[in-house]
């Protein structure tokens, strides 16, 4: 309360600024190269997100978003690419295609249930009393 009393020139400064340009922080960096995250993320793909951030010094959702740009979804534990090659088609051809001949001979899909890609296999066998 003293300071705002005495007039302003007399008053001391509080707060100097010599330029105007930023000064050094201590912060994260607000970039990542993405080549180092590719190459880190080939090395070893079973990281989470947290994992990264802390050998990058970035934040969690900056290695969120640039995981997503390249197209890689978090999958079974681990990074995978998004989009399938060919021998991945063709395997789930071949079990598509097994499943269909199966179901004609047998009721296999009146035993399975479906929820959120997981399948859970439901035996309905009827017990008989002697």
């Amino acid at each position: 309360m003293e300071l705002l009393r005495m007039p302003r020139t007399q008053r001391p400064k509080l707060f100097s600024v010599e330029s105007l340009e930023d000064a050094p922080r201590s912060e994260r960096p607000l970039s990542l190269n993405d080549e180092d995250l590719r190459t880190a993320m080939k090395t070893n793909s079973k990281l989470t997100c947290g994992e990264y951030d802390n050998t990058f010094n970035v934040n969690e959702e900056t290695i969120r978003q640039h995981f997503h740009q390249p197209g890689k979804r978090w999958k079974l534990s681990k990074w995978v690419p998004h989009s399938l090659i060919h021998e991945n088609k063709l395997q789930r051809l071949t079990i598509c295609s097994s499943h269909l001949a199966r179901s004609k001979t047998e009721s296999l899909f009146d035993r399975i249930l479906t929820s959120d890609e997981i399948w859970i296999i439901y035996s309905n066998d009827k017990r008989f009393h002697h």
